[in-house]
Protein backbone atom coordinates (compact mmCIF):
# COMPACT_ATOMS: atom_id res chain seq x y z
CA UNK A 1 0.00 0.00 0.00
CA UNK A 2 1.66 3.26 -0.92
CA UNK A 3 -0.17 6.37 0.90
CA UNK A 4 -1.43 9.79 -1.01
CA UNK A 5 0.42 12.88 -0.66
CA UNK A 6 -1.03 16.02 -1.34
CA UNK A 7 2.03 18.32 -0.12
CA UNK A 8 5.19 17.92 0.99
CA UNK A 9 3.75 18.03 5.04
CA UNK A 10 1.75 14.94 4.22
CA UNK A 11 4.04 12.83 2.48
CA UNK A 12 7.11 13.41 6.12
CA UNK A 13 3.70 12.03 7.84
CA UNK A 14 3.49 9.48 5.73
CA UNK A 15 7.54 8.60 5.80
CA UNK A 16 7.71 9.12 9.46
CA UNK A 17 4.85 6.78 9.96
CA UNK A 18 6.89 4.21 8.03
CA UNK A 19 5.82 4.33 4.57
CA UNK A 20 8.82 2.56 1.98
CA UNK A 21 7.12 5.03 -0.91
CA UNK A 22 4.57 7.47 -1.42
CA UNK A 23 2.09 8.72 -4.57
CA UNK A 24 1.65 12.17 -5.53
CA UNK A 25 -1.74 11.53 -5.91
CA UNK A 26 -3.20 14.13 -8.44
CA UNK A 27 -7.15 13.82 -6.63
CA UNK A 28 -5.83 15.23 -3.48
CA UNK A 29 -2.91 17.52 -4.82
CA UNK A 30 -6.15 19.07 -7.39
CA UNK A 31 -8.09 19.16 -3.89
CA UNK A 32 -5.77 21.22 -1.78
CA UNK A 33 -5.57 23.37 -4.66
CA UNK A 34 -9.04 24.21 -5.07
CA UNK A 35 -9.71 22.33 -7.89
CA UNK A 36 -12.13 19.20 -8.46
CA UNK A 37 -10.27 15.44 -9.57
CA UNK A 38 -10.43 15.06 -13.55
CA UNK A 39 -7.76 16.48 -15.59
CA UNK A 40 -8.05 20.19 -14.03
CA UNK A 41 -4.82 20.50 -12.94
CA UNK A 42 -1.67 22.10 -15.24
CA UNK A 43 1.23 20.04 -16.06
CA UNK A 44 3.24 22.66 -14.11
CA UNK A 45 0.68 22.38 -11.01
CA UNK A 46 1.34 18.69 -11.27
CA UNK A 47 5.18 18.69 -11.43
CA UNK A 48 5.43 21.54 -8.97
CA UNK A 49 3.43 19.67 -5.97
CA UNK A 50 4.96 16.40 -7.05
CA UNK A 51 8.73 17.87 -7.04
CA UNK A 52 7.95 19.68 -3.73
CA UNK A 53 6.61 16.44 -2.35
CA UNK A 54 9.87 14.24 -3.42
CA UNK A 55 11.91 16.89 -2.18
CA UNK A 56 10.88 16.78 1.41
CA UNK A 57 11.58 12.94 1.89
CA UNK A 58 13.85 10.61 1.27
CA UNK A 59 11.51 7.49 0.17
CA UNK A 60 10.40 7.28 -3.59
CA UNK A 61 7.92 9.11 -4.78
CA UNK A 62 5.66 8.01 -7.44
CA UNK A 63 4.18 10.73 -9.04
CA UNK A 64 0.24 10.46 -10.71
CA UNK A 65 0.04 12.92 -13.94
CA UNK A 66 -3.75 14.45 -15.37
CA UNK A 67 -3.32 15.98 -18.27
CA UNK A 68 -2.43 14.57 -22.06
CA UNK A 69 -3.54 11.31 -21.65
CA UNK A 70 -5.08 11.25 -24.84
CA UNK A 71 -1.90 10.80 -26.99
CA UNK A 72 0.28 8.84 -25.06
CA UNK A 73 3.39 8.84 -27.38
CA UNK A 74 2.99 12.68 -27.58
CA UNK A 75 2.49 12.74 -23.68
CA UNK A 76 5.56 10.41 -23.17
CA UNK A 77 7.56 12.64 -25.25
CA UNK A 78 6.73 15.79 -23.61
CA UNK A 79 7.24 14.45 -19.97
CA UNK A 80 10.58 13.06 -21.22
CA UNK A 81 11.82 15.85 -22.45
CA UNK A 82 11.03 18.38 -19.72
CA UNK A 83 11.98 15.86 -17.75
CA UNK A 84 15.63 16.47 -16.67
CA UNK A 85 15.83 18.67 -13.38
CA UNK A 86 12.00 18.50 -13.13
CA UNK A 87 12.20 16.33 -9.86
CA UNK A 88 15.18 15.08 -7.93
CA UNK A 89 16.83 11.24 -9.31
Amino acid sequence: MIPGAWDALSAILFEHLGFQAIQGSSAAIAAILGQPDGEVLTREQTVGATRDIAAAVSVPVNADGEADTADPPRQLSRCNSSREGALPA
